[in-house]
């Protein structure tokens, strides 16, 4: 069966009329994009805020299924859930903690400073878990535009590091994920590090 041919309206070159990339120029006939979205950096920070840093692990969680969508190394998904997970019991400990506290301790200063003693960890460990979800998914975003689009995107290890400090103070440590793919098609597009 004969395809039809048409020319590519970059190089010209007859190319297959169903081809969703010139296989000579290399040019994409369709818009380079991911499954996962962020609308707004602003909106993002202000949810976070209301919500004392809980929006980004909602946000985590409803986009969960499209980030895996994306993984080409099986590898990943086994990287990605592990420190998920464990966010998941420091979560479910820090409310269990929380509640007890509430229930059954709620008038001792002892029961208070035993608390935040165990809170100040658990606080600590979240973070640094965060920061390596936020990572593992900046992986699996780069290798996936690699392996669909053929193009090599990259990240700032300086400004994932710095903008997780940085971010922390408002309750966002995943704010340099949402940055990385707010501004993903300027990355495709120019493919060198973005500096926070």
């Amino acid at each position: 069966m004969n395809e039809k041919k048409i020319p590519c309206p970059y190089c010209k070159e007859l190319i297959d009329q169903n081809a969703q990339q010139c296989p000579f120029c290399n040019e994409h006939f369709t818009e380079i994009d991911i499954p996962v979205k962020v609308e707004s950096l602003g909106k993002f920070i202000a949810f976070n805020i209301i919500t004392l840093g809980l929006f980004q692990y909602l946000w985590l969680i409803f986009n969960l299924k499209n980030i895996n969508k994306m993984i080409v190394k099986e590898k990943d998904k086994f990287k990605l859930n592990i420190p998920i997970i464990l966010l998941a019991i420091v979560g479910f400990i820090s409310c269990i903690n929380i509640i007890s506290y509430k229930l059954y301790f709620a008038t001792s200063l002892k029961a208070l400073l035993v608390s935040a003693n165990i809170m100040s960890p658990m606080w600590i460990l979240s973070i640094i878990l965060t920061f390596i979800i936020s990572y593992r998914i900046i992986r699996i975003i780069e290798r996936y535009t690699k392996n669909k689009y053929d193009k090599e995107i990259s990240h700032s290890d300086n400004g994932l590091f710095f903008s997780t400090i940085l971010f922390m103070l408002v309750l966002s440590p995943m704010f340099y994920l949402t940055y990385f793919i707010y501004t993903y098609k300027e990355r495709v597009y120019n493919p060198k590090p973005i500096e926070v």
